[in-house]
């Protein structure tokens, strides 16, 4: 959630010509109004956590600590690709990445040729910059350091603490769906105003 808050205004400062007159009150509610599609999410990376426990305990017989961590480690490099590229395409298309992207990526020698050598160091350094920032912040406040738990020798336990991540992993289909309505969570619950930066802003493009 931090971690896609930071981007956020990241994400603002760069694309501020798009900002209509007196749009600084709606800049800073883009913040609470995309707080669903993020909380949704990071559901989604919580339940990718729990897939690579659920996988490995039964085998492990306990918890891999160090899995987590690496998970982490790539789905924060990844994220942050994607999260600048989004940024830095917003600034020329005027709208986020989708799928009419993927016909340019099947042709990247052209996207080269149409970018500037110097574009692509800036790029690949900002980026290898603030994912390396993003890991070492992570290593300071996140990561675990306990990577010997006991291993489980009774089945009991197993069987329990497996059917508690099953149970876990149930339980995020709340904050996935955002809603224990029918319909499922939508881009259209981050667009609250007129302005374009503003509703654009309040978007998760990773999700």
């Amino acid at each position: 959630m931090v971690f896609m808050t930071i981007h956020r205004l990241i994400f603002i400062l760069f694309n501020l010509k798009y900002a209509q007159d007196n749009t600084s009150i709606l800049l800073m509610q883009s913040f609470l109004y995309g707080l669903r599609l993020d909380l949704s999410f990071s559901g989604y990376v919580m339940m990718v956590l729990l897939i690579t426990q659920l996988l490995t305990f039964p085998i492990r017989r306990r918890f891999c600590f160090k899995c987590m961590n690496y998970v982490n480690y790539l789905l924060i490099i990844v994220f942050t690709a994607t999260l600048f590229s989004d940024t830095n395409l917003f600034s020329y298309w005027g709208r986020h990445l989708s799928s009419d992207v993927l016909p340019f990526l099947a042709t990247p020698d052209i996207i080269l040729l149409s970018l500037k050598w110097y574009q692509i160091v800036i790029f690949v350094s900002v980026w290898l910059a603030f994912s390396w920032s993003c890991i070492s912040l992570y290593n300071r406040i996140v990561k675990t350091t306990h990577h010997s738990p006991i291993v489980l020798t009774k089945i009991a336990p197993i069987i329990s603490i497996f059917i508690l991540l099953i149970l876990t992993a149930g339980v995020l289909i709340l904050p996935i769906r955002g809603s224990l309505g029918v319909a499922p969570i939508n881009t259209g619950v981050a667009y609250f105003s007129n302005d374009v930066l503003a509703n654009e802003a309040a978007v998760n493009p990773l999700w």
